[in-house]
């Protein structure tokens, strides 16, 4: 499976668990990385045969709209809005932000998200 990664996506959202975090909005990093088939904008060498990258970058910074408390809950909306809007199987989303906590330059969590999907009726698969 062929690999689509977009690194240090730049959202400005309301994020933090005290109050006063969430007054300001905070830069955030995303990195998403997701199954990808590049095969028909490989060998057509046409963008349009392939994903639309600025149309999924803007629906993930449409989510930076939404005030959250963690870090956690912006990479699972960012994960399932990934998985509902494309076609892929899999994505892994890591979101980083420089926390208000003395010494620690970065907190960060990466999260794995999966759709499982069945095989047409009938047909047999590699796992029993």
């Amino acid at each position: 499976m062929d690999r689509l990664q977009l690194t240090d996506i730049e959202l400005q959202t309301h994020i933090g668990v005290p109050d006063e975090e969430r007054s300001q909005p905070q830069t955030i990093l995303v990195t998403v990385n997701l199954g990808h088939d590049a095969s028909g904008i490989a060998a057509k060498d046409d963008p349009s045969a392939g994903m639309d990258y600025q149309r999924l970058v803007d629906g993930i910074r449409d989510l930076e709209k939404t005030e959250r408390k963690t870090i956690e809950r912006l990479a699972e909306d960012i994960a399932a809005y990934i998985l509902k809007m494309t076609g892929t199987t899999d994505v892994t989303v890591t979101v980083r932000k420089h926390p208000p906590i003395e010494g620690v330059r970065e907190a960060a969590v990466t999260i794995s998200r999966y759709r499982i999907v069945q095989p047409p009726r009938g047909e047999r698969t590699l796992i029993a």
